[in-house]
């Protein structure tokens, strides 16, 4: 079990120091039992997690808490050596169920939640280690090839991989869209966008804190992990950027991150004033600039695999033409190989073009004489197409209005709608 101690006047501002065996306080047999609203099992539970994965700790509660008003238990975990480089000052909410889970605090495609029988979530398991192992390598490489070997060593539910493998299309499409936007960028807005509070799995690999511990707290529950993290370990910033109210780390939180845990007495609204008190109990450290949080290691990284992850993300993207039903694949393949298409948008240009030659040689359609004139634009973001005026359709599927059509956007879907016509056609009398 952990020791209790009390708190000494000595403060860091990289860490808390390391104590002296007389700092330690040994429970006496004879000690007056505390009551059990000054006992923590969260804290304590916590505490003995920390000791298992080789860290002393010191958890002050009752008569040793200093700051009784704010806390119910604040835990410090003694760390023997300093990060050589700066660190960051972070903070997290966290509602945890017991004390373990707040000593493995994991990104979203890390978390592996398993469901009963009527699709609710019985508990929340972490992901086996072959996943941290791949997440660490992107970390290592942030491309995007090793963020997908990432996602498929995850062992999801059918439900959360349909999710996730949709995510992945649309990060595809934003990055086409958006050329000059880093898969790093990407994936950052993609965690912004992921389901807050819901137990499912999602594609972000990162951990949210924040520079402020009010919007840790805020939107946390009631306790407040405390971390001094070194400044290449920093993913980026996520929601409130301009502010550093979202701060990302990669895959997990580590242990050797950890300064500091706080429970959290939530009697009142926890502003900055509110817990002034408890950052400068703990030695706080001046709040980073959130622009120092912009090109971070992780991004400059990403940035060198810009390029790569580009032509990746293109190849991928023309595999999502060639398995649409119906499509003629391997023809289709030997055409892109002879006019050398590299991009997706040229090969929605030449697959649009290669069926509605097709259709014009049956000589059913004869409103339209190039893909040009049907298709005056792409925009590759959209999955669905906008509905146009009701026209009659034959057996085909194919409009039959004489009137002169108006351009409309080319995109997958239209793919679908023209490898259907020429099936259609290739099946129906005329």
């Amino acid at each position: 079990m952990p020791e209790i101690f009390t708190l000494s006047e000595q403060t860091s501002t990289q860490a808390i120091p390391s104590f002296d065996d007389e700092d330690f306080l040994l429970p006496n047999d004879n000690e007056v039992e505390k009551t059990p609203e000054d006992k923590s099992e969260i804290a304590r539970g916590f505490a003995d997690e920390m000791e298992a994965l080789g860290f002393n700790s010191k958890v002050l509660e009752g008569e040793d808490n200093p700051l009784p008003d704010l806390v119910r238990s604040l835990t410090l975990i003694d760390h023997d050596t300093l990060p050589s480089e700066p660190t960051v000052r972070l903070y997290r909410g966290v509602q945890p169920t017991d004390g373990q889970q707040l000593a493995h605090q994991v990104g979203y495609l890390l978390k592996h939640p398993i469901y009963d029988e009527y699709g609710r979530v019985n508990t929340v398991e972490l992901e086996s280690e072959d996943v941290f192992q791949a997440v660490e390598s992107f970390a290592n490489n942030p491309s995007y090839r090793s963020l997908l070997e990432a996602s498929e060593a995850a062992s999801m539910s059918d439900n959360n991989r349909r999710f996730v493998n949709e995510r992945i299309k649309e990060m595809r499409r934003n990055l086409i869209m958006f050329p000059n936007r880093t898969l790093l960028d990407e994936l950052s807005s993609q965690h912004v966008a992921a389901p807050w509070g819901v137990p499912t799995q999602d594609l972000s690999p990162f951990v949210a804190t924040s520079l402020h511990p009010n919007i840790a707290a805020g939107r946390g529950g009631n306790s407040l992990m405390i971390l001094d993290v070194p400044l290449s370990d920093i993913a980026g910033l996520g929601e409130g950027a301009d502010s550093g109210d979202e701060v990302l780390l990669t895959g997990s939180i580590r242990p050797e991150w950890i300064t500091a845990v706080a429970e959290l007495r939530h009697n009142e609204q926890m502003s900055a004033d509110t817990l002034a008190p408890l950052v400068q109990t703990l030695g706080g450290q001046e709040i980073t600039s959130p622009d120092t949080l912009r090109n971070t290691e992780l991004h400059q990284k990403s940035e060198l695999n810009h390029q790569d992850d580009l032509r990746e993300i293109n190849r991928d993207l023309i595999e999502e033409i060639l398995s649409v039903p119906n499509t003629d694949s391997d023809t289709l393949r030997d055409v892109y190989t002879s006019r050398n298409i590299e991009t997706y948008k040229d090969a929605l240009w030449v697959t649009a073009d290669y069926y509605l030659k097709q259709i014009q040689a049956t000589g059913r359609w004869q409103g339209v004489e190039s893909i040009q004139e049907l298709y005056q634009y792409d925009d590759v973001t959209h999955f669905e197409v906008a509905t146009s005026p009701e026209q009659p359709e034959d057996e085909t599927g194919l409009m039959i209005d004489d009137s002169e059509p108006e351009p409309k956007e080319l995109n997958i879907k239209e793919i679908e709608k023209l490898a259907k016509i020429v099936t259609n056609l290739a099946t129906t009398r005329v």
